[in-house]
């Protein structure tokens, strides 16, 4: 990408990572995130560095940033008792170097706006202090005066030790003038006897700032201090995360942006990205809002000739912009850079055929085949430069091509995949997976050796080929150490190269999740990012902030910001000064958004209010085209007013009108949100609902519901029954509360108040009822058959659920005794029925009757000759009966 503005400073090394702090952090100090670390120094008890640096654990004082305000944080713990205080203010020097412990200098000023902070000690706390001062000497400095440094009498500092000898160390103490208090001070680091000075608040006894004390030896757990300033933080640009309807012609932060690659910013100021997942390039103006620059959103190709937004693409990656203003952009999957001309908005191709077979070089470029082009940029001459990943075919390997004159021609790379090693002709050597290219204002060429870990550059007077940035190991952890030579990193992976006019080198270290800067003199430095692979949202400090696939990055302005692509998080984001860079606003508020149609013309609908996290912002609003702009023209905001105004209602029929409107900073940032406002008829009184029926309905589960329905009337427009709108989420076969809501409104756009019934589903929890037909109880002769006379079942559910009683009997009609016939069912919940029994009891017949007696005489047992006789006609007679 073709880069017009100054440099970004950075920082480097290990403060990529947040550090945490005892005292300062846990208490949540409210500013403490908005900080970074420079250095940190362990105090001990006697220190003996004299004229030497300080030891410090931590020391970024390399860093080459423009800041605004100091902070430093002194911790002191003895007997796991904790005391601390965090102490910020305007800077007092424009090198941050000079604002840690003093080392070779001496510094005696005012300073102003102080925020204090303080836990378990006595200090004057509080915000926007109005003044104090601070002042720094090393240990070479002679203190004679009553009050100052060098008999110097100025009432910058407080209370100084006078006349104590050369060489009695050094001071690092900051004062609140107006309580005329210490609010630390840590004194007497020297070569020398004399035991350190450390502490928060006055010294009760002797000088208020602890010359003298001897106290750094009472904190025997532990004494440290923090130098922090305010520097660069990550802020929101283009892209929410989410997926919810592409945004355009809104707020670009709350656009949808689907895998963001290259990015690019024109001479006014418009920013550039390829949006890649949804196969579009987005633009983004100065005030911040997003519209489709080019592509359909269909993976497709159309022909040269056609409005930007009228040709497919599939799925851009790289882009660049001429300083005529066109703008290239690789066109991946269709194998091709084409250009959008500034003048016409039309499409052209100016490099590939569509093939992905290598033909040569020398040759149009047109006519030539690409493989993979993914980075594209521009020279000052107008010379394009591609970076084409290729692939394992022989011959059809990665190389930066370049067309001069619409010729193509091969300027690195051999064709083959490999790691090309330190040094070596550009168009011999190997590269692999090369995903970015910039040339700088002399020509030399950057290339992203993705495959490699590294950045390579390529010299434009001998054609050498060296590694600029990046040990080629692809090893985690990123940059780490302070001052670290560019080409010594362990870069992972770097997709995106950059500069800038001061010839800083930026590198989008993808898979570290890290942005980092290569100065002039080689030294690299890491811009943004924790490392962590993630999003942890906006407005951190840089290096605490979490990116996920940093892709490409430009600068974007003279006031050294940098706008990358956070491929994973789907956003563009924007590194910026914390103190400079505006927020923008962040939401509109209408007060009422409803109007009488009988209201007066250019009647007030409502008060406009923004809510803005800058305090003291003032903010202009206008009706503005977009979407959701229909009905614009209808109403009207004045130039300095903050109320929206309907021109005149009376003409305007009941109902809903829908107004676009944008709120502005006055510094650069805007907000746009789309309202409706309701036109309301002279009736105040809204329509009344009945239900009709109960309004709980108790249902098990299965059963059908029919809903009882409602009524409406209303006092103007009569029976509105049939306007009801019902909703219903009632689900009988499945168990829970629904609701059936009833809605309507009048024709003076007057809504009832919702009606609501409950209908509770439950589950069947009733068990089936057996009934025995016939007696409960039944008697049969031993030898009889027994034929059962069964039972009924009915279920409240199932109905009729006879067929499904299981019967079980043992009755044994041979053998006397009691049996039983037991009857059990199931409904089809799984409910069952109380068990009904039957008792069949089997008896023995009963014996038959016993033989008459024989009979007697009345003589004395003496049968009698007429007793005979009798006897004998008996037989005769039967015998003749038998016969």
């Amino acid at each position: 990408m073709t880069i017009i503005f100054a440099a970004v400073a950075a920082f480097s090394g290990s403060p990529a990572f947040a550090f945490n702090t005892d005292g300062c952090r846990l208490a949540d100090v409210p500013e403490f995130d908005e900080y970074s670390l420079i250095y940190h120094l362990e105090i001990a008890a006697d220190s003996d560095f004299g004229d030497k640096r300080p030891p410090y654990t931590v020391n970024n004082s390399g860093i080459d940033v423009a800041f605004d305000r100091v902070a430093y944080c002194m911790e002191l713990e003895v007997g796991g008792v904790l005391q601390w205080v965090w102490v910020s203010m305007e800077t007092f020097t424009p090198a941050v170097s000079s604002v840690g412990v003093p080392y070779n200098q001496t510094i005696q000023t005012p300073v102003y706006n102080l925020n204090v902070y303080s836990g378990g000690a006595t200090v004057t706390t509080g915000t926007s202090i109005a003044s104090g001062n601070i002042e720094f000497w090393d240990q070479r400095s002679l203190t004679t005066g009553s009050l100052g440094l060098g008999g110097n009498d100025a009432l910058n500092d407080f209370d100084d030790a006078p006349n104590l000898p050369f060489g009695s160390g050094g001071s690092m103490q900051v004062h609140n003038t107006g309580a005329q208090e210490t609010i630390l001070a840590y004194n007497n680091w020297d070569s020398a006897a004399n035991v350190d000075d450390v502490g928060i608040g006055n010294s009760p006894a002797g000088n208020p700032d602890w010359i003298g004390a001897g106290n750094a030896g009472t904190f025997t757990d532990r004494a440290d201090i923090y130098v922090l300033v305010r520097k660069r933080a990550v802020f929101r640009h283009a892209g929410d995360g989410e997926m919810e309807g592409l945004g355009d012609g809104g707020n670009a932060y709350q656009a949808d942006v689907d895998n963001p690659r290259g990015v690019a910013v024109d001479s006014s100021g418009n920013v550039y990205f390829a949006d890649s997942g949804q196969h579009r390039i987005r633009m983004v103006t100065p005030g911040g809002i997003i519209s489709t620059f080019a592509g359909t959103g269909v993976a497709d190709f159309t022909p040269d000739g056609q409005l930007a937004t009228n040709t497919a693409m599939n799925e851009p990656t790289g882009l660049a912009i001429d300083g005529s203003g066109n703008v290239y952009y690789t066109d991946l999957n269709n194998r091709r850079v084409r250009m959008i001309d500034a003048a016409t908005g039309l499409v052209t191709t100016v490099v590939g055929n569509g093939s992905s077979l290598y033909n040569g070089d020398n040759i149009p470029a047109t006519t030539a085949s690409l493989r993979n082009p993914v980075a594209v940029d521009v020279s000052a001459s107008g010379d394009i430069y591609i970076a084409d990943l290729g692939n394992s075919t022989e011959d059809n390997g990665p190389r930066i091509r370049k067309v001069s004159g619409g010729t193509i021609t091969t300027v690195a790379g051999n064709g083959t995949i490999g790691n090309a090693g330190s040094t070596g002709i550009a168009i011999t050597e190997p590269l692999n997976d090369p995903w970015g290219v910039y040339v700088d204002s002399n020509d030399n060429i950057y290339i992203a050796d993705t495959g490699n870990h590294a950045v390579r550059i390529v010299d434009s007077t001998t054609g050498n080929m060296t590694v600029f940035a990046g040990n080629t190991s692809g090893g985690p952890g990123g940059v780490s150490s302070l001052g670290q030579l560019a080409a010594n990193a362990a870069l992972r992976s770097p997709r995106g190269v950059s500069g800038d006019g001061n010839g800083n080198i930026y590198i989008a270290d993808y898979n570290n999740d890290q942005i980092h800067l290569v100065d002039a003199n080689g030294m690299i430095r890491t811009v943004a990012g924790n490392g962590l692979g993630d999003f942890n949202g906006d407005g951190l400090d840089a290096l605490r902030t979490s990116l996920n696939g940093p892709f490409d990055m430009v600068v974007v302005n003279d006031n050294q910001d940098v706008i990358f692509s956070d491929f994973f998080n789907d956003r563009t984001r924007l590194i910026a000064m914390e103190a400079s860079g505006n927020s923008p606003p962040t939401d509109i508020t209408l007060s009422n958004s409803s109007v009488s149609a009988m209201a007066a013309a250019n009647s007030i609908v409502g008060m406009l209010t923004t809510l803005d996290d800058d305090a003291g912002d003032s903010h202009r609003y206008e009706l503005v085209s977009g979407i959701g702009d229909t009905d614009n023209a209808l109403f009207s905001i004045g130039n300095t007013s903050t109320a929206l105004r309907v021109i005149d209602s009376g003409t305007m029929a009941f109902g809903d009108y829908s107004v676009r409107i944008q709120t502005d900073d006055q510094n650069g940032g805007t907000y746009q949100e789309v309202f409706l406002v309701s036109v309301l008829s002279d009736d105040p009184v809204p329509p009344v609902i009945t239900l009709l029926g109960d309004a709980t309905v108790n249902l098990t589960t299965g059963d059908a519901y029919a809903d009882a329905g409602a009524t409406a009337t209303d006092d103007v427009d009569g029976d509105i029954t049939a306007n009801i709108v019902t909703v219903s989420n009632v689900d009988t076969m499945t168990a829970g509360n629904y609701q059936v809501t009833y809605n309507v409104m009048d024709a003076g756009g007057n809504p009832a108040t919702e009606v609501v019934r409950t209908v509770i589903v439950a589950d069947d929890a009733t068990p089936p009822v057996i009934t025995l037909v016939s007696s409960a109880a039944v008697s049969v002769t031993r030898g009889n058959a027994y034929t059962d006379a069964g039972a009924t079942a009915t279920d409240n559910v199932d109905g009729d659920i006879t067929a499904n009683i299981v019967t079980v009997s043992n009755v044994n009609t041979a053998t006397a005794g009691t049996y039983q016939v037991t009857y059990n069912v199931m409904d089809a919940a799984g409910n069952a029925a109380t068990e009904v029994v039957r008792t069949v009891t089997v008896s023995a017949p009963p014996p038959p009757p016993p033989p008459p007696p024989p009979p007697t005489s009345s003589g004395g047992g003496s049968f009698g000759i007429f007793g005979l006789l009798f006897l004998l006609g008996a037989a005769v007679r039967r015998r003749i009966f038998v016969r």
